[in-house]
């Protein structure tokens, strides 16, 4: 123990002696039993108080290292916690022994997970889901969660209030709902999810069975499609037009039990659901004993005109699912959504959610609550709304300069993405290449067809761009594409 405190970055006296001590244990210099010097004389040599070292011996007690006797002193501990940690080395197999677990039907019809694009430096990304730092209250954020960080206690460290989620967090959302979705919902319809994938999955869960048929927008959202065929559902493609998901074909089609809509911002073309069609959508629901899953993923950004209200609210009892999140209006990593059950049917899926993940983490619920409760969300919408409202400007203007007629934009002033079809020579690998090797990178809009559509459709998200990248982002496509 000659190695002097100075020497070592632990900030704290006893620290330092607790971590020298620690080294020397683990590098042999102490061997396992060996009796240490005294508290009292430990302290002085190295030239504190005595109640320092004891600190440091206590603290190397507590965690395994040493040991005590009754008037023998203190001793290095015979078995250290690092080889209770670490599992006793086996003979390693080899390859012609090993042998492949049997997998179940559903595992084969998971689809691989899209990866993704990590922009390099100097490449303006139109294919970034994320938000910009400085468009997020990240200070306002940071003392809610440093208000409940000090506030934590036993009651943080059990199981929270059940599955459906935080009662006032379900409160807040079914208000909000209420006053800016129109959504006919109480607290007690209101089921908080790990963000909105989670309540997609748990609709297939407990709507639909292997076999059964669901109906999609086509385009449509590949995340849903996923979920639909891995649980082993046949989906029924029914095309998008300009007023969104043409309802008459649902007439032709046979024994569908479900039908997956974005209404209020189809996604990806961007078309909005009319009155009529919403209502000729109801009308053949209920006609057909079949369920409607709305996912109304970023209606909070509508740029021209007041929010389209939900599906959901325009009839009493609808036979709707309804899904929304957090993610587009504060940020992607929250991972925080809700579902609005149908009727009778919230502790059904509170009930299956429990055998998924028992809860979403209560701690980022209190926060969001808190964020809500005191006004920065509905601040930070308002703000953020018409930050993207500029940014959908300046891309649709920089599209109509740069390509003309050669580029064909799709939906309403509204949302994060903006989908268009360029009409160039190129498929759409060779496409994607040129426009990299230019510095902009683009989406591939194909991934969202079941049939693949004709070259040239991309998809543009826009929310994590300035101005000035997004006019120079389309001024490279034009160079790459031309």
């Amino acid at each position: 123990m000659s190695s002097p405190l100075e020497s070592s970055r632990a900030p704290f006296a006893y620290e330092r002696i607790y971590e020298e001590i620690r080294d020397a244990i683990l590098r042999g210099t102490y061997r396992p039993g060996e009796r240490l010097p005294s508290t009292r004389a430990t302290a002085q040599v190295r030239g504190v108080a005595r109640v320092t070292a004891v600190e440091a011996y206590d603290r190397l007690i507590s965690e395994g290292y040493l040991e005590t006797a009754r008037g023998s002193g203190t001793f290095v501990s015979r078995s250290l916690p690092e080889e209770l940690l670490r599992a006793q080395s086996v003979p390693s197999r080899t390859a012609a022994s090993e042998t492949r677990l049997p997998l179940s039907d559903y595992s084969c019809r998971v689809p691989i997970a899209p990866s993704e694009v990590q922009a390099q430096r100097g490449v303006i990304s139109f294919a970034s889901w994320m938000v910009r730092e400085e468009d997020f209250p990240l200070k306002q954020w940071a003392r809610l969660i440093t208000r409940h960080a000090r506030s934590l206690g036993s009651g943080q460290l059990s199981y929270p209030h059940g599955p459906a989620g935080h009662p006032r967090l379900r409160e807040l959302i079914a208000q909000y709902l209420r006053e800016a979705r129109g959504v006919r919902c109480t607290a007690a319809d209101v089921v908080v999810v790990s963000g909105s994938q989670q309540a997609l999955d748990l609709a297939a869960r407990l709507l639909l069975n292997p076999g059964d048929t669901v109906a999609m927008e086509e385009p449509g959202y590949h995340g849903v499609r996923g979920v639909f065929q891995a649980h082993g559902m046949t989906i029924a493609p029914v095309p998008v037009d300009r007023d969104g998901i043409v309802t008459a074909r649902l007439a032709v089609l046979r024994g569908v039990r479900a039908v997956f809509v974005t209404p209020s911002h189809q996604f990806p073309t961007g078309a909005a659901l009319s009155l009529e069609r919403r209502l000729e959508l109801l009308r053949w629901a209920r006609a057909h004993q079949a369920a409607i899953i709305e996912d109304d993923f970023d209606s909070e950004y509508r740029y021209g005109g007041r929010p389209l209200p939900a599906l959901q609210g325009l009839e009493p009892d609808a036979p709707v699912v309804y899904a929304g999140t957090f993610s587009n209006a504060l940020f992607p990593a929250l991972r925080l959504g809700y579902l609005v059950a149908p009727p009778g049917l919230s502790e059904l899926f509170a009930n299956a959610k429990f055998l998924v993940d028992r809860h979403t983490a209560p701690f980022q619920q209190a926060v969001v609550a808190d964020f809500i409760e005191s006004g920065q969300f509905h601040r930070h919408l308002r703000r953020t709304r018409t930050l993207y409202a500029e940014r959908h400007a300046a891309l649709s203007r920089a599209l109509e300069t740069e390509f003309g007629e050669r580029a064909e934009r799709f939906g309403a002033p509204a949302g994060l993405q903006m989908m268009v079809r360029v009409h160039s020579p190129y498929r759409d690998e060779e496409l994607l290449t040129r426009c990299r090797a230019e510095g902009v990178e683009p989406i591939l809009a194909a991934r969202f067809f079941t049939t693949p559509p004709p070259s040239g459709y991309l998809m543009l998200s826009f929310a994590a761009l300035g101005v000035r990248s997004i006019r120079e982002g389309v001024k490279r496509m034009r160079r790459a594409i031309t």
